[in-house]
């Protein structure tokens, strides 16, 4: 504790007792009835919870060949289930809202090569936003994925936007799709560019946040601003390289489904410009 320049010495066993103990003495560890020792495993800051619990549980079952008869491990509580559960489920939402963008884009454009376009765009968009994340040293964690949800319905417009042109183009002045891409290209890659400008001006000043109210919607508004860049990167460049390569002059006539969904969508479109 303290000590003079003649060599006197005043140590702790003079002034205390000293002994070793609990770090404190308001719980006792306890599980299903027995006596049992509790440890709690906390993560660094930007330490991967999924990771760190499946190396935690690898270690446990690796001592536990060691222990002494009588003794055993069991894991109380795991957040991480929760994480896994969360992440699931949000990667579900993905699959289904690929699935609607797939109907929704049929049922409108009602041909099959014109759907296959977006919903090859969508996932080049999707994953390219994973390389961006991980440039950036972002996870995926529940905040991402969630971004993700939200940004397939961005990230679709620009090649629908596309596409759609290209479509009518070829349609309404007979020209093949290599022709009716080069004059579509024309007329909407300014809009897109906007479109990508306008969305990311949107998400990005949320990045600059602070506090954990910003740690928090951070890493979601990073994750839509790097989809849209890279949708709008997409629609200049693959969606009408894919309109190309993938769309026909076809004069067949639709079904009696889409024949009746036309016709009542036009009735709807008539009923809305009189109101």
């Amino acid at each position: 504790m303290r000590s003079s320049p003649g060599g006197a010495a005043v140590r702790l066993k003079d002034i205390a007792r000293v002994e070793l103990g609990s770090k404190d003495y308001d719980f006792v560890g306890r599980y299903n009835g027995k006596s049992a020792t509790l440890v709690g495993i906390f993560l660094q800051p930007g330490a991967n919870a999924i990771e760190v619990a499946e190396t935690v549980k690898d270690r446990l079952q690796a001592l536990s060949r060691g222990f002494p008869a009588g003794l055993s491990y069991s894991i109380a509580y795991d957040t991480t289930r929760f994480v896994e559960v969360s992440i699931r489920e949000v990667v579900k939402t993905l699959a289904e809202a690929m699935l609607l963008v797939f109907l929704v884009v049929y049922l409108f454009l009602q041909n099959w090569r014109a759907t296959l376009i977006p919903i090859i765009a969508v996932p080049v968009s999707l994953i390219g936003t994973f390389a961006g994340l991980l440039l950036l040293g972002y996870s995926i964690n529940t905040l991402t994925l969630f971004g993700m949800v939200l940004a397939i319905g961005i990230v679709v417009d620009d090649a629908i936007v596309v596409l759609e042109n290209v479509e009518r183009i070829m349609h309404e002045e007979k020209l093949n799709a290599r022709e009716a891409a080069i004059i579509a290209m024309r007329e909407v890659s300014g809009p897109v560019i906007a479109i990508v400008l306008v969305l990311v001006s949107v998400f990005v000043p949320i990045a600059f946040l602070g506090g954990l109210t910003g740690e928090l919607y951070r890493q979601f508004a990073i994750t839509i601003s790097i989809a849209v860049a890279i949708s709008g990167v997409v629609a200049l460049t693959l969606t009408p390289s894919l309109c190309v390569l993938m769309l026909k002059r076809e004069h067949r006539q639709p079904g009696r489904f889409f024949t009746a969904f036309n016709d009542w969508f036009r009735r709807v479109t008539h009923a809305t410009r009189a109101a």
